[in-house]
């Protein structure tokens, strides 16, 4: 999701790759949820080398507008043929 959202918006100087999720900070889940959930991610961190990386906050709310989890320093790295092939 995160990832996604990023490659649309030409500020972020990313080229469109495959971005794997790799790491969380800390998550926090508050409560069960219902059925439609909606999410407000913020991008903390774009790193462009060796290979790209991501890191954000994400916000996650049910759809009466309370907060369900939140999920910090949700990290992706840019999948390279390299580390697609190396890791098999």
């Amino acid at each position: 999701m995160v990832g996604a959202v990023l490659l649309d918006r030409p500020d972020t100087g990313l080229e469109p790759h495959l971005y794997m999720p790799t790491a969380v900070e800390r998550m926090c889940i508050r409560r069960r949820t219902g059925a439609k959930l909606w999410a407000h991610a913020r991008l903390r961190t774009i790193t462009r080398s060796p290979v790209a990386r991501l890191v954000a906050d994400v916000m996650i709310f049910d759809e009466t507008g309370r907060a369900v989890a939140e999920v910090y320093g949700l990290e992706f790295r840019q999948v390279t043929h390299g580390s697609a092939v190396a890791r098999g």
